[in-house]
Parts: C-alpha cells; structure tokens; sequence
C-alpha cells in the first residue's frame, strides 16, 4: 500500500499537468486566433480608413475643381483624370446634351492612360451621339442613375463593342450630372479587366456627379445673366444698350480702313398700344415674339446674308436692324411690300385688320456718323413714315434732314409762342345740309409766324411730341368757349362749338373735370360744347375712356368720333361708347367723285349713323356735286370750303349777329 500510493499521486500530479497544458494550449489558441481576427480587423480598418480618405481626398479635390474651374467643361476635364487616377482605370470620356431634345453627344473631353493604344475607342466616342436608353451614356440619361458594366463584351446595348474590345477595355461605368432632376451630362469610364459592380464606388460617383452639377449649374446662371443684361426677355434680341454698342464697333470697324457700307433701319408696329388693349397683352406679346422670324425672313426675301445684320428690340414696339454688305441696294418700296407681306402673316386668323409697320432707314455715308447720330437720323425717318400712315417706309436724306432742322426751329418758336400766347383759334362753319343754315362751328388752332401762317399739319405733330398739346388744347377749349358763349347772347338759335381733343389732352387724369370748369367759367351751356375724339383716342383704355365720357355726357356734353373709317372702326366699341355724332372723313369725301366704290363706303357710314341714332358730319366738302350727294343720302351736317374757311372770332360775332344768315362758297 505504501508503495502504491507515491505512483498514484504522481500520476495524479501527471494527468493534471496535462490537463492545465491542454487547457494552456486552448487558451493560447484563441488568443492567438483573437489576436489574428483583431490584427485583421485593425488591418481591415486601416484599409477601409485609408480607402475612406482616399475617396474623401477624391470628393475633396472634385470640390475644389468645382470651385476654382471657370468653365464647366475645365471641370469636368479635370475630374476625369482625377476618378481615373483614383479608380486605376484606362479611360474616361464625357458627353453632353445635345441641340436635339433627348440626346447626348461628346463634350470633346477624354482622359486616358496611353493614348495612343485607345485613339479608335476615343474617335469612337467623340464621334457618337446617343439617344435616351441607347448604349452606356443613354442608359444613364434615361434612369438619371449610375450604370455598370462588368464585360462590354457580354452586353448587346453598348455600340461601340468591336472598337472597345479591339482596344482592350472590359468593365465600364457611367453616371449622370445632374441639376435638379434633369441629367445635363454623363461621365463614363473604362477597365483593363473585367469588374464586379462597386457600390460604394458607385454612390462616391454620384457625389462627384452632384459637385460637377453644381459647376454647370453656375455656369448657366451666369450665361443667363450675362444673356438677359443684353438681350430682350420677350423676344431673344440684342436690347437697346448692346445694340447700341454694337452699332458704334461696326462703325468703328468699317471707319478703320473697312470697305463695307452700313445701313440702320428702325421698325415700329403701327398703333400696337391699340392691338394691345384691343386683343390682350398675351396676344400682343405673341406679336412681338413673332417679329424677329418675320424681320429675318424678309431679310433673306431681301437677299441680305444673316451674317451681315443685327437685330434689335429697341422699344416697347420698336425693332432695329443694322446691316453691313459690301454694296447695299436700299430700296424703301421694296422694302416696304416685303415688310407688308411678312408682318400680315403674323395677324392671328379673326383679327379684323392686318398688322403692319413703319420703317425709317439711315445710311452711313463717306463722312461716317456716330452711332447716336445713325440713331437720330433712322428714327427722324420713322417718325416721318408713321406720319404718313400704315406701312409707310422713308429713307432718311438731305430733303428730310433739312425738314428736321426746320422742325427744330419750329417747335423753339411754337413754345415761344404758346407762352407768349401768340396762337389764335379760327372757327370753321358747319352747317345743316337741308338749308345750308349755320348751326355751329369747329374750333381750330392758328398761327402766324414771322408773318407767314404755319400749317396745323405742319406744327399740331409738333405739339403732340413734345406734350405741347396739353396746354394749347386746353387753351383752345377755353378761348372757344368764351367766344360762343358771347356770340350767342345775341342770337335766337344759338351755334355749337366743336373741339379736338388730343390723345395726351384726354389722358390727363382731371381731364374730365376741367371740361366741366371751363364750361361754367366761361357760361357756355354744356349740350353747345361738342368734343371730337378720334378712334385712337377712344381706344387706349375703353374702361377709362368709357368712364370719361359718361360722366360728361351725364352733364350733356356731346362727344363726336373724329375720323370715322381711317382707323379699327370696330363697332363694338363704338356701341359700348357714349359716342353721339361720327364724323366722315375728308379722305372718303374726296373719293365720292371716283365711282362706286367711294360712294358705297360713305353711304355704309351714312346707314350705320341712321341705325345708331347718330348725327353725321361730312368733312372737307369743297364741291357742289359732293355736297349734293351726301343730301341725297341723308347726311345731316357738313363743312368744308364749300360752305366757309375758319374765321376769326370777330367773324364769328359777325356770324352771330346774322351776318350773314347764310353761308355760301368763299369767293
């Protein structure tokens, strides 16, 4: 037994040694394992660390891209080579949308590990241009997200297969730059080697994508700036201030030794503020919007190249257009028909009138002008043709520059003696055409200057330019007024007084209001005082006009419409206007004698007054024969020479005095 025991415990000693080795081994085992897996994980995190700052450094660097690059395409360029850098790929190329709606083509923009080997695939893709969902650029077009291809080999939508697999590229990636929702460009990109998609690869490049978005986008914004601050927003054309510049380079260009010739041709619609209240700002607009494609149409009618003229929108209405040729053949009657045939097309089918435009042109002669004086002289030329009607077209030359320098001297005078009160109001008879009898007069201005009378035509547009007509047609009614009211304290039947009244005179916002207190300064009875207004004037703001009217009719002011027929004659508006009497133009008396066509149309305006209930008067009588006709016809009241030329208001009391009771042709 004693002998036994020693064994036993040594054994015992023995199998627990072995047993702390064993349990010694295992632990060393799973430290060492757990050493392994956080040395791999720490390995990994330094991987994954290292990988995150090399894609932190890439989205960096693409941001400072973004922000130092002047143009978008330097941005993109740099950005290639930088996400070609980063990924180790061979290729990178970038396209854009194109002029047509839904396509892309190449920006021109390449980066590539050796040019040489990949010159077919790069001739390829510069050459290209891809439709939505067509080949890799249109795929990302179409779904506005990152798109991979792991062997372009084993895809039937990408078409430039053969080139690329010639050149020995595998994988490819592409993703789309965005503003907004709208994909602007695709970035694509080429591997060696066949690839597995990279996700995390794939969401760094929509970043990048969203900082070369925000270049493009600040670049658009810039063009538009810089667009709007030259050009029109309505109509896309150079503005008044660049033209203006341009038209002093051209000048300056052609006086540096040039050989070319220079002409400046100002349009402007005829009567637009009417078309505008007539059918709506939105139609109007349309209008205007339509005019550049009408201008380069009748351009290429006139054989004029569309890289030798500008065009303008210079006013509200008014265009220009500067042209510069070699030998330049202006021929204002040609073209005056082309701008006629071209502006007709723009009136919208149910217009009730064609619209049409008024041309002045100035020519640059050997002793080049400034461009402000190119200015000056086109537009005395418009101004010029707008005063001889519709579609009228002048050239601007000695005989109209000599106008203008009497014009300038003109209206020194005029306000001289508007101020002076030098101007006098002469009253022209009207008279009943059943007995000839004087029933009242229309008050017309006059002026002697330096003893020789000046022409109402000559300085009444004079007045009207220059705001002068506010005081001197506020004058008139006044002087007008006093003078009936006097004369007819001696009279049984007492005359009527007729006034114009000028668009500007009508749109002072008292207007209304002085009539009414010139009427009971001066003791003039309300239903005496006719005031004549023109079509144009009535026109401008029916709301207004209607508004006016009323009011002063309600006091029994009578209102006659000036001109009836040479304007809109809509009789709409006329029916919606307290209008009482319409006045024939002298331009349709003068046609009575030609036939049956100038007949029909004052006996149409005759008819029309019967079914109104309106008084009519006949303007500008000077012969029997008309004045014959217009009774047989049923017209009311006429005057003219036929009857009397405009007296002086001592004639006037003369007149009233029944002297003489009956007017008859002047001798």
């Amino acid at each position: 037994m004693s002998a036994i025991t020693p064994i036993a415990a040594t054994l015992e000693r023995a199998v627990d040694l072995t047993t702390r080795l064993s349990s010694l081994e295992r632990r060393l085992t799973r430290e060492r394992q757990a050493r392994l897996e956080a040395e791999g994980v720490a390995e990994q995190g330094l991987r994954d660390l290292y990988v995150s700052k090399q894609r932190l450094s890439l989205l960096e660097k693409v941001a400072a891209i973004a922000n130092e690059s002047d143009t978008a395409t330097q941005a993109i360029g740099r950005a290639l080579a930088e996400v070609c850098g980063f990924t180790g790929w061979a290729c990178g190329h970038a396209f854009v949308r194109g002029e047509q709606p839904g396509t892309l083509v190449s920006a021109g923009l390449t980066w590539t590990d050796d040019r040489a080997d990949l010159e077919p695939f790069i001739a390829a893709s510069t050459s290209a241009a891809f439709d939505v969902g067509v080949g890799l650029p249109g795929r990302a077009l179409a779904s506005r997200a990152p798109e991979w291809i792991r062997d372009v080999g084993e895809v039937s939508n990408f078409l430039r297969q053969a080139v690329a697999l010639r050149c020995g590229l595998r994988a490819a990636f592409a993703f789309p730059v965005m503003i907004s929702d709208r994909c602007e460009a695709v970035l694509e990109f080429f591997s060696r080697e066949c690839v597995e998609p990279d996700w995390s690869l794939i969401d760094l490049m929509q970043q990048v994508g969203t900082q070369l978005g925000r270049v493009l986008e600040r670049e658009r914004m810039a063009k538009r700036l810089a667009h709007e601050a030259h050009h029109d927003a309505l109509t896309g054309l150079l503005n008044r201030r660049t033209f203006a510049l341009t038209l002093d380079q051209v000048l300056a260009r052609v006086g540096d030794g040039g050989t070319g010739q220079i002409a400046l041709v100002l349009l402007d619609i005829d009567e637009f503020r009417l078309i505008n209240d007539m059918v709506g700002h939105a139609t109007a607009d349309r209008l205007l919007a339509g005019m550049p494609a009408t201008i380069r149409r009748v351009c290429a009618e006139l054989r004029i190249d569309d890289r030798n003229y500008h065009l303008a929108r210079i006013g509200a209405d008014e265009f220009a257009v500067l042209v510069e040729g070699e030998r330049l053949t202006i021929d204002p009657a040609h073209i005056g028909s082309a701008l006629k045939n071209g502006v007709k097309a723009l009136s919208p089918s149910g217009w009730t009138f064609e619209a049409s435009v008024c041309a002045g042109i100035a020519l640059a002669g050997r002793m080049l002008p400034s461009g402000e004086e190119m200015l000056r002289d086109a537009s005395t030329a418009l101004r010029t043709a707008k005063a001889r009607g519709r579609g009228q077209v002048v050239l601007f030359d000695g005989h109209l520059r000599e106008q203008t320098r009497r014009r300038v001297l003109l209206e020194r005078d005029l306000r001289a003696a508007i101020a002076a009160g030098e101007l006098s109001v002469g009253y022209q008879p009207i008279v009943r055409l059943c007995d000839d009898q004087v029933s009242g007069v229309e008050a017309l201005a006059r002026w002697t200057r330096t003893g020789d009378a000046v022409s109402p035509a000559e300085f009444i547009p004079i007045a009207e330019e220059t705001g002068l007509i506010v005081p001197l047609g506020e004058w008139i009614l006044r002087e007008a007024c006093r003078t009936i009211a006097a004369a007819n304290k001696r009279r049984l039947k007492p005359l009527s007084v007729s006034v114009n009244v000028s668009p500007q005179q009508f749109l002072e916002p008292a207007f209304g209001a002085r009539v009414l207190e010139v009427l009971r300064t001066t003791g003039l009875p309300p239903k005496l005082l006719r005031l004549e207004i023109t079509e144009s004037v009535a026109m401008q703001d029916m709301a207004r006009t209607r508004a006016v009217l009323g009011d002063l009719c309600a006091a029994q002011v009578r209102v006659s419409l000036d001109d009836f027929g040479t304007g809109f004659s809509s009789l709409n508006y006329l029916s919606r206007l307290p209008v009482d009497t319409l006045k024939i133009d002298r331009s349709f008396i003068d046609q009575l004698a030609g036939g049956e066509e100038g007949q029909a149309i004052v006996r149409a305006i005759l008819e029309l007054g019967r079914a109104l209930s309106m008084d009519v008067i006949a303007e500008g009588i000077e012969r029997p024969g008309q004045a014959a006709f217009l009774r047989e016809h049923g017209c009311s009241h006429g005057q003219g020479f036929l009857f009397g030329k405009a007296m002086a208001s001592g004639e006037v009391q003369a007149l009233a005095d029944g002297v003489p009771a009956k007017v008859g042709a002047p001798a």
